[in-house]
Parts: structure tokens; C-alpha cells; sequence
């Protein structure tokens, strides 16, 4: 059953700040480090998490999800992985109770609309604790992983 759409709204900026907060203090030279080899880089992640937030929004709103090309750095990665925030924070806002319940196809199955809003946000977890992991190997100290 799903939440009033405010909490998911909610919920997505209280993960998505820390997010933010951290990838601003790590310096752009370090976009291709990674925790080891055959990972993800850094700015490989930004830009993975930047596609999430454009297929999940495109899925809502009907949309045929294209790619958009890699970041040239992790500067621009995060530059580009902000304009989401607005976009996203206002798509889980608007939702009605009946579209929160409605079902939607996406990775190739159906899946109940807050539960795919759920899963995006639990995504978005595994890859911060990932990033969390990567700033203290820099030597970065993370905020709180949540903005209450």
C-alpha cells in the first residue's frame, strides 16, 4: 500500500542531499577512482545514478528512455546529476494516490508505481553506500547518510 506521494517526495530529498553534499567535496581529479578493479568509477556512478533518475522519470511520464552521453568529468557528472533533483522531488509530489497503486511497465515487467519509486530509492542506497565507502578510502569524511 503506498505512502501520501509528499513522503516519497520526502524521502528521495532527505537521501539525495547527503548524496550531494559529499560528491561537492570530492575533487574532480578523483572522478575515476574506484574501490577496485572492475568497478565503477566514481564518475561512472554519478553518471549511472543520473540515468536512473531520467529512466524512472521517463517511465511516469511516458517517455521512450534514450541514454544521454558519459560525463566528461566528475565536475560536470554532478553538475548534470543536480538538475534531477527538481525534476524528480516534483514528478513524486504530484502523484495521485490512484497513480501511486497504478501499474507500469518497467525492466520489462510490471510493477505497482510506489514500489518502483521504492525500489529507485533503494537503489540509490546501495550505490551511496558504495560512494560513502570510496570518499573514506580517499580520505573524505561523509555527512550522515540522511537529512532528517
Amino acid at each position: 500500500m503506498p505512502y501520501p506521494a509528499i513522503e516519497y517526495a520526502e524521502a528521495f530529498l532527505g537521501h539525495r542531499e547527503p548524496l550531494l553534499s559529499l560528491l561537492e567535496k570530492i575533487p574532480n581529479e578523483h572522478g575515476n577512482f574506484t574501490a577496485r578493479d572492475g568497478s565503477m568509477t566514481l564518475l561512472e556512478m554519478v553518471d549511472h545514478l543520473y540515468l536512473t533518475d531520467v529512466y524512472l522519470l521517463g517511465i511516469f511520464d511516458g517517455i521512450k528512455f534514450v541514454p544521454p552521453p558519459p560525463s566528461d568529468d566528475l565536475q560536470s557528472a554532478v553538475a548534470r546529476f543536480k538538475t534531477s533533483i527538481p525534476k524528480v522531488y516534483q514528478k513524486l509530489e504530484s502523484l495521485t494516490d490512484a497513480q501511486l497503486s497504478a501499474e507500469i511497465q518497467a525492466f520489462g515487467k510490471p510493477w505497482k508505481a510506489y514500489r518502483l519509486i521504492e525500489f529507485g530509492r533503494e537503489h540509490e542506497a546501495h550505490h551511496k553506500g558504495q560512494i560513502w565507502v570510496m570518499a573514506r578510502l580517499m580520505g573524505i569524511e561523509p555527512p550522515m547518510f540522511y537529512k532528517f
